[in-house]
């Protein structure tokens, strides 16, 4: 694998060459230093949006008192930034937790399997990520609390080890997550459902 190296601040030509290999070096040097000034001028422009994200009380202890910020790269700004405010305090944690673990009581799947992805993410910025079968657990947890699919939680547990990952999870329950809704929905237009049977059961027209 090439490994890329940034381009130098090249040096002047060779003098007292033939004029042929004379026009080549001017060339390469010209292309060199082409590449050599869009690379500044990138790292600079990188370097201003970087520090304009943040209030200058984030960025201060990296600040010359001549030349500013113009001598850090973007490695110790971004290195900066991590390692003082990237670990997930105790407070921060606790709040994730509780984001992540708001009941799911009807409706659409997807807030409830959104707000388990945000705190996965959440945990990853903070270096403390979730494992795949911790993910899948907690999107099972949600469903089984809500009492809205009992007997899909009782097939997810039927199912094999080897297929309980957090894609099939999603998969599974957002499949008798929508036919619970549209369930309800048809209910609602007429029908009555038995207190006893399941959502997928055959529902009951209401006595006129």
């Amino acid at each position: 694998m090439k490994v890329y190296g940034p381009p130098l601040d090249p040096p002047a030509p060779v003098v007292n060459l033939t004029a042929a290999i004379i026009a080549e070096a001017a060339r390469v040097h010209r292309n060199a230093w082409k590449a050599y000034n869009i690379l500044c001028n990138t790292e600079r422009d990188i370097r201003n949006q970087l520090i304009a994200s943040a209030d200058d009380v984030y960025w201060r202890t990296l600040r010359h008192s001549d030349q500013g910020y113009n001598t850090c790269t973007i490695q110790t700004l971004l290195t900066h930034m991590i390692d003082t405010y990237g670990p997930i305090t105790e407070a921060e944690r606790m709040d994730v937790e509780a984001r992540m673990n708001v009941p799911w009581e009807g409706g659409p799947l997807e807030y409830a399997i959104r707000q388990i992805r945000d705190a996965t993410d959440a945990y990853k910025i903070g270096d403390t990520a979730l494992s795949e079968q911790q993910h899948t657990d907690k999107v099972y947890d949600i469903v089984l609390q809500s009492g809205l699919l009992s007997m899909e939680c009782q097939e997810w547990r039927m199912l094999s080890a080897a297929h309980k990952t957090g894609a099939n999870a999603v998969k599974h329950f957002q499949v008798f997550a929508n036919d619970h809704d549209e369930v309800l929905r048809t209910s609602t237009a007429g029908y009555q459902q038995s207190p006893h049977a399941n959502p997928r059961a055959v529902l009951v027209p209401c006595q006129q």
